[in-house]
């Protein structure tokens, strides 16, 4: 995703995020407190897009989320 003035940023997505480069940041965040083995996730619950990391084998799909972007 390019950072900057991007007016396709998903409407959706605003409502969590302020903008695509707020979206960046937290997701460098969550992905740089990752230690070990593990992954980063945009997922949708509850009509809300998170950020959130799994460690191991362990997916979003086992806690009810809907993984959008990895």
């Amino acid at each position: 995703m390019k950072v900057g003035t991007n007016t396709n940023f998903p409407r959706k997505l605003l409502a969590n995020f302020a903008n695509a480069e707020d979206f960046n940041n937290q997701f460098k965040i969550v992905a740089n407190s990752l230690f070990g083995s593990g992954y980063v996730w945009l997922v949708a619950e509850a009509r809300e897009y998170k950020i959130v990391k799994t460690v191991n084998a362990d997916t979003p799909f086992a806690h009810n989320q809907t993984p959008l972007l990895c």
